[in-house]
């Protein structure tokens, strides 16, 4: 019923721009609403009860077609991983809600063990761009990245996951990479 009472919701609220619900994966809820700290700290099972949410996740999700012709579609910088975020910023930044609605509740197929090197690169690659791109003092931002973020995020990642020591080439590829994003994007948000 997922569906049925999103849609629901949707109806009651005009304001709601992206709606989602409770996702599991391997039977634990896997997202539950989220919230991110200081632009870059996101938590994926934030909520408690229904309510805004900073972002919704792409892999469940309803987006209001009228926000979406307003606010455009997804940034193909991204190709995967943080683009749903991005999205789901941009809806809040025009005025519109993010709302996350506990009762509708879909399963995630997905393997939360499983090790990459596409989706370590990626993963690195966009939490820089997607921070960076939402973030007011660029310079700033960058430059705590490089030299506290990054290494925190990367040792956070080896310590839930060490099979992920093994992308260390790939890590790095995103490192480079995320500041050319960065570099060539420098513009946006101001």
């Amino acid at each position: 019923d997922w569906i049925k009472i999103l849609i629901k919701k949707l109806k009651q609220d005009k304001k709601i721009g992206a709606i989602g619900g409770k996702i599991f994966a391997n039977k634990k809820i896997w997202f539950g609403g989220a919230k991110i700290y200081y632009g870059i700290f996101v938590n994926h099972k934030a909520l408690e009860k229904e309510g805004e949410s900073d972002y919704i996740v792409g892999a469940a999700v309803i987006f209001r077609k009228s926000v979406l012709n307003k606010v455009g579609l997804f940034d193909e910088e991204f190709f995967l991983y943080g683009e749903d975020t991005d999205l789901c910023l941009r809806i809040r930044e025009a005025g519109y809600k993010c709302w996350y609605e506990p009762k509708a509740k879909s399963e995630h197929l997905i393997d939360e063990n499983r090790v990459s090197p596409w989706q370590e690169y990626y993963e690195q690659r966009n939490r820089v761009y997607l921070a960076y791109k939402h973030t007011k003092n660029k310079s700033l931002y960058l430059f705590l990245d490089l030299l506290i973020l990054f290494p925190l995020f990367w040792a956070n990642r080896i310590l839930k996951n060490p099979k992920k020591l093994k992308f260390l080439k790939e890590t790095l590829k995103a490192r480079i990479d995320s500041i050319r994003m960065c570099l060539k994007n420098k513009g946006y948000g101001k």
